[in-house]
């Protein structure tokens, strides 16, 4: 277990493959000081955010062992229930203040979006120009009148990729 910030700066620095003079270049703290960071186990250290942002790691794993070692990027995604809204945030990218949110570790594009279907909560986004062979997921086909799962692509502003099925036993209160 590795229970000081110098052991699990030496961590960091095997994982990104880089050595102590990288990471002064990456964090702007001095090659010494990572030095002394590392051979005295220090437990903590006042620049401890710049270190872990310069390394793109975990400030809570790297200053007190808490959490995962890498900074996850979340995206906040909008969860858009009728079908006027997503026109408006595509067109206009306007969201109104009481839009409900889900977060994903995954950047899907610009203009991804979460809608409801039944009991799931669908990721999607606009297709760009490519053609896209069959998806597990498949694509979101909403109208004015329906919203519907595809298997096959086919053209038109209201085709939408589905990245993410997420289903819960529930669905969180406020949403649907």
């Amino acid at each position: 277990m590795l229970k000081t910030l110098g052991e699990r700066l030496v961590k960091v620095l095997d994982k990104l493959g880089i050595n102590q003079s990288e990471a002064a270049v990456r964090t702007g703290i001095s090659k010494a000081t990572i030095s002394h960071l590392i051979r005295h186990k220090v437990e903590n250290y006042k620049n401890s955010s710049s270190l872990a942002d310069g390394l793109d790691v975990n400030h809570d794993w790297l200053v007190y062992g808490r959490g995962g070692i890498l900074n996850p990027t979340v995206q906040y995604v909008p969860i858009i229930l009728e079908y006027f809204r997503l026109r408006l945030y595509q067109s206009e990218c306007f969201l109104e203040d009481n839009t409900h949110f889900l977060v994903t570790e995954h950047d899907y594009g610009k203009g991804m979006f979460a809608t409801i279907l039944d009991s799931s909560i669908l990721i999607c986004s606009r297709p760009d120009e490519i053609e896209y062979p069959e998806r597990k997921t498949g694509f979101l086909l909403w109208t004015e009148r329906r919203k519907t799962i595809i298997n096959d692509q086919v053209q038109g502003k209201r085709v939408f990729l589905i990245h993410e099925i997420r289903k819960y036993e529930s669905m969180p209160e406020n949403i649907s």
